[in-house]
Order: C-alpha cells, then structure tokens, then sequence
C-alpha cells in the first residue's frame, strides 16, 4: 500500500542502522549516542553485541558501551536527552564467570581474574550500584539466561512503548 515503505527505502534503513551500530560498538564514539535509537550498557561479555546487532538488523541505530568497575565513563552516558534509550544489561555472576572463560579458552588461556568467579561477582555487585546512582530508570535486562531473540524482543518492546507505538508491529513491515 502508499503508507508501507518501500523495500528499497526499508533495506535502505536497515543497512544505515547495521553501520551505525557497527561504527558505535564498544563504546567508541560517544558523542553520536544522541543520534541512536538505544544505547546498551553492560559488563564485558554480558551480550551487549549480539544483541546490538540483532536489533541492528531490525531497523534500530544501536549503540553500546561497556561499564568497566572504577573507569569513569563518557560523560555523554549522563547527557539527560539520552536517558530515555539507555539499556541497562544485568548478568548472573557465574554466568558471566562462564562466558568470560569460555571466551579466554578460545585465546589459549585457562585461567584470568577476568573470568574468575570471584571477580565476576565484585563486578556484579559494583553494577547494581552503578545503575542505582547513575542510571536508576533505565530499564534492565537480564542476559543470565533466555534466547538473544526474548532479550532483544523485550528491549523492542520498551522502545514501542516509549513511541507510543503497539508493540506487536515490526519496525518495518
């Protein structure tokens, strides 16, 4: 119908919101959050990517940053205009543990505070404070457990809220 976009003008989009992503991956370039659709916010290795990309794939300028215990973030992370997009990911610490040491098997290394059990719950712990003073209405998401697919569908969900629009229709349908 006329009200439907294209699919040229829907590829279009998409493929401008995988760039944006892949460009603001990791926390790199701070200062063009405002102009994403969402920003999630996590530990290392607590999913912040796969679900950038998912959600990427979708339509939605994604971009990421990692909250390192006792690093001072970007100051662009308070700016109050981007409050509203921030995602807050929370992770069970031996979960983490698990992800982080698979992760350091895969570079040839058995053991790392990184990974530990130990550090991953202090790291854990530090989170929960860190959103109650920095970021108290961001929305959370556990990534403990559950498909990449539930956890994306669910900060979808949010972002129609917060537009106004019903939550069961696609971005670009």
């Amino acid at each position: 119908s006329a009200m439907r976009p294209s699919l040229s003008e829907t590829c279009l989009k998409m493929v401008e919101a995988i760039e944006f992503t892949r460009q603001l991956d990791d926390g790199v370039h701070p200062e063009l959050w405002k102009d994403a659709d969402v920003i999630i916010i996590g530990l290392s290795r607590a999913g912040k990517t796969p679900l950038s990309i998912f959600l990427a794939q979708r339509g939605f300028k994604v971009a990421n940053y990692p909250v390192v215990p006792d690093e001072q973030p970007p100051k662009e992370l308070f700016d109050p205009a981007i409050q509203g997009k921030c995602i807050a990911l929370t992770i069970e610490p031996g979960r983490l543990a698990s992800i982080r040491q698979e992760r350091m098997a895969d570079f040839g290394r058995s053991t790392s505070t990184y990974s530990s059990l130990q550090n991953c719950t202090k790291e854990c712990r530090w989170l929960k404070t860190f959103y109650m003073r920095h970021g108290p209405r961001w929305p959370q998401i556990d990534t403990s457990s559950g498909a990449l697919e539930e956890q994306a569908a669910k900060i979808i969900k949010l972002l129609k809220a917060k537009a106004g629009e019903e939550a069961s229709s696609p971005k670009y349908a």
